[in-house]
């Protein structure tokens, strides 16, 4: 059986992406429709999840996002960085 580097198998990280393909769908658009109309999108796996958290807070008030929309890139982004 295939494993990532975590050592999670390989197919319940399939099942759990599929499961939230919708909803992380959405986060993500949220992030390509908002973040990339004045940059590219960030590496989340090159930035420390307290970085991540550092450079969304100052995005985020720039963007004009709303808490909500906040929360939603933030859980995007960390949960990539995770992958």
């Amino acid at each position: 059986m295939l494993t990532i580097t975590n050592s999670i198998p390989f197919c319940i990280v399939a099942l759990a992406v599929a499961a939230g393909a919708t909803f992380a769908g959405s986060r993500r658009l949220l992030l390509v429709n908002r973040c990339i109309q004045c940059h590219a999108p960030p590496n989340a796996a090159k930035l420390s999840p307290e970085r991540l958290r550092r450079v969304l807070a100052t995005m985020s008030r720039r963007a004009h996002l709303s808490p909500e929309e906040h929360e939603a890139v933030l859980h995007y982004l960390l949960a990539v960085h995770s992958l």
